[in-house]
């Protein structure tokens, strides 16, 4: 005899995704919502799964929906849409904004929509703040109404320098991850990220910052 499956497994997802899709006037959100209570998910779980996709499916989604948004590319995969989707918890990582916005461009909803109380509470004061005064209410027809964060950046402090230097290192990173970076550009980057940290080091903070990124970027 079969053991029975437990709360939440592929069998019942289907199930309930498929029974309320056959009733009149439920919608994804709706779908998502009841994902989340009877399931125990948490938010970007629960619209992934109100979609019926895979990690990879929604990863996938993902990529080709922050094409969208240029300047904010996101370079998602399975194992990284696993870890956003258990943030804040255990073996999770923090999803940044554009990649926030891009799972809203994915799913068809609202950032404000993949977010709950623990969310809010762990997101950074400054990402909050942007949330809060430039909503991301989207027609799931019409991508482009989303907000773009290059127009949505407050003035930046000294300190917001660093830390958006810092986060467009990581986002260049996670990228290089998945590409086919060739050995003379790693090489390349090592040796202007030794000057930067030289620079930093024996420099005006803020003004090595702004200097920086006044520059133009070679060959454009």
């Amino acid at each position: 005899m079969n053991a029975p499956s437990k709360p939440g497994s592929k069998a019942d997802r289907d199930a309930l995704r498929q029974d309320m899709a056959a009733i009149a006037g439920c919608t994804l959100s709706d779908i998502a919502i009841e994902m989340r209570t009877r399931f125990r998910m948490r938010p970007r779980e629960a619209w992934r799964h109100a979609h019926g996709w895979t990690l990879q499916e929604a990863a996938d989604r993902i990529t080709q929906a922050s094409v969208r948004r240029p300047g904010e590319s996101v370079a998602a995969d399975a194992s990284l849409v696993g870890k956003w989707e258990k943030w804040p918890g255990p073996s999770s990582r923090r999803p940044s904004l554009p990649v926030l916005f891009a799972m809203a461009g994915a799913f068809s909803c609202r950032v404000e929509d993949l977010l709950d109380l623990d969310d809010r509470r762990a997101l950074p004061e400054a990402d909050l703040s942007l949330l809060t005064h430039h909503p991301s209410a989207i027609d799931s027809t019409v991508q482009s109404s989303v907000p773009s964060l290059a127009d949505a950046q407050p003035e930046a402090t000294g300190t917001d320098l660093v830390r958006f230097a810092a986060d467009e290192s990581a986002s260049w990173a996670q990228w290089a991850e998945a590409a086919n970076v060739g050995d003379i550009a790693l090489e390349q980057l090592l040796a202007e990220t030794r000057t930067l940290a030289s620079d930093y080091l024996t420099s005006d903070v803020i003004r090595l910052s702004i200097t920086r990124l006044d520059r133009p970027e070679q060959g454009s």
